[in-house]
């Protein structure tokens, strides 16, 4: 009697010590959240105090109301935080199980913009895709997708991140959105979306070494197109200058 009552209480104090923990951490990552939420809306706050500052002219130039690209983000950033509290409200396991569908339709809408004629060009980039009356940039969805596929792989707590090959898989998903990121000549959003990517992957503890072998290896093909570039370029430049200082050549 006297073994089972302490084997009881054992059980019990077991269980309380349990609950203790999971109090602490979901007391944790609520203030974590909470953090989050407030940074993320201090920028928020911030770029619309900047974009009101410096679209102000310009919408009286082109004849809107003066808050016009004001209240048009501010619309978006409301739609924006509406989206994200009802992306909340959805079970985690739903959410990872959704990751590798919205990676996959992200990417095919990527490859859809950089080669097809769905793609539009505005300011030297090919970054926008039309679809009927809608058009949109698929790269924004894909550095969302790419951002929660590495929150999911790397978290992981049964994969060993220090095995090149078992961290190869990452690192080689983000080479390839990068790559057709660049294949839009959006150059920016490339150096946007890598920094993010690797600054997760430097905070699962992904041996530096690692990304600079890829690196490497990213920078041959694009080394070797810029060589390409030059030599064609340079070519041009010496036959337009032969043609131009022959004495008695004409332009027919």
């Amino acid at each position: 009697m006297c073994d089972a009552g302490d084997s009881l209480g054992d059980e019990t104090q077991l269980r309380g010590d349990m609950m203790k923990r999971a109090l602490q951490e979901t007391n944790t990552y609520t203030k974590e959240a909470g953090y989050f939420c407030f940074f993320v809306l201090l920028l928020l706050g911030i770029g619309l105090m900047s974009l009101y500052s410096a679209s102000y002219d310009k919408a009286l130039r082109m004849g809107y109301e003066p808050q016009y690209f004001f209240h048009r983000q501010l619309l978006f950033t409301a739609l924006g935080i509406a989206g994200a509290a009802v992306v909340a409200l959805f079970p985690e396991h739903v959410i990872k199980h959704l990751i590798p569908v919205l990676l996959f339709l992200s990417l095919i809408l990527m490859a859809l913009t950089s080669m097809t004629s769905l793609g539009e060009t505005r300011m030297g980039a090919t970054r926008w895709l039309r679809l009927g009356p809608l058009s949109f940039q698929p790269s924004e969805l894909v550095k969302v997708a790419v951002m929660l596929y590495l929150a999911n792989y790397l978290g992981k707590r049964d994969r060993d991140l220090k095995d090149f090959w078992v961290v190869s898989v990452p690192i080689a998903v983000v080479f390839l959105a990068a790559g057709l990121i660049i294949i839009q000549r959006d150059y920016s959003t490339t150096m946007v979306f890598l920094f993010l990517s690797f600054s997760m992957l430097l905070i699962a503890q992904v041996k530096i070494t690692y990304l600079l072998y890829y690196l490497a290896i990213a920078g041959i093909p694009g080394s070797s197109s810029c060589s390409r570039k030059s030599i064609v370029s340079n070519g041009s430049s010496d036959s337009s200058s032969r043609i131009s200082t022959h004495p008695g050549s004409t332009i027919r």
